[in-house]
């Protein structure tokens, strides 16, 4: 994890170097009681969830459409389980 320090009207920026767009400015906006507000910038097509609607998000689309790779327990397969299909063997190169 990448901690950073800023103060209001302070931003950083995800992307945008040696060749990346910039995909995502967040900016500080307010720091009162405890709290922070935090503006973000980024084009209509990149999603922005706070983490716990992220997480509600991806658990209904894993009970809609599970990925059998993902055993109930909810803990993927070592690669070792996983089916080889469309993998490339290093005899295939």
């Amino acid at each position: 994890m990448l901690v950073l320090t800023r103060k209001c009207q302070e931003s950083l920026v995800v992307g945008e170097t040696h060749g990346f767009e910039k995909e995502l400015k967040i900016t500080v906006l307010d720091v009162r009681n405890g709290r922070v507000k935090l503006g973000f910038e980024a084009s209509h097509e990149v999603p922005i969830h706070r983490a716990e609607l992220w997480e509600r998000i991806h658990e209904e689309e894993r009970l809609l459409d599970p990925d059998p790779r993902v055993p109930e327990s909810g803990n993927r397969l070592s690669y070792a389980e996983l089916p080889n299909e469309g993998l490339i063997s290093g005899s295939d190169y």
